[in-house]
């Protein structure tokens, strides 16, 4: 018992001097630091058999593993820029509803998904999330663009076929005509 009641005092002791030295070092904050020190008894955490509160669920629901995917497709009639808007020729919102938009998802077995372009739009629903897609644009007339995407938020992802102002271009370009050979 005597033993018990002299390390009860050496920790005091302890405690009072390190209490001091964080006084005046930084005051209040110091103070508060070694009590919680003591307070914690310098034990690891989590303690031994401590057991966490189980994750909080949204009911019944899977977690979200797809998620969708939108965005426009434009077009142009020709590769040369207009001086006025600085966009190519005839830049616009492919029209009509000939046009598609595959997926291409990777895995053990290779995926394919397509959806049609109508007015310019077009959405997939439930795509995996987490994966790179390979997105591909195409039309009759037009040359395919080809663009990689993956998809990170339960929103979705809006993936459009444009012009970008810092000069990249996905947007679809008429097919060339084929040279003419001559003999």
């Amino acid at each position: 018992m005597r033993e018990l009641r002299h390390e009860i005092q050496k920790a005091i002791r302890r405690e009072r001097s390190a209490t001091r030295a964080f006084a005046n070092a930084g005051g209040l904050l110091g103070v508060l630091l070694v009590m919680l020190a003591t307070a914690c008894g310098a034990e690891t955490y989590p303690a031994p058999g401590y057991k966490p509160y189980p994750p909080l669920s949204a009911g019944n629901q899977q977690p979200v593993s797809t998620a969708p995917l939108s965005g426009r497709v434009y077009a142009v009639e020709a590769p040369t820029l207009d001086t006025a808007t600085q966009l190519p020729m005839g830049y616009k919102l492919l029209s009509g509803d000939e046009g598609r938009v595959t997926v291409r998802i990777p895995g053990p077995t290779t995926q394919t998904r397509v959806a049609p372009i109508k007015n310019g739009s077009y959405e997939f629903t439930d795509l995996p999330m987490g994966v790179k897609l390979e997105v591909v644009a195409s039309s009759p007339g037009y040359a395919s663009r080809r663009q990689q995407v993956e998809i990170v938020l339960p929103a979705g992802r809006r993936l459009n076929f444009d012009h970008d102002p810092d000069g990249t271009a996905t947007y679809l370009m008429p097919l060339q005509d084929p040279p003419t050979v001559s003999s």
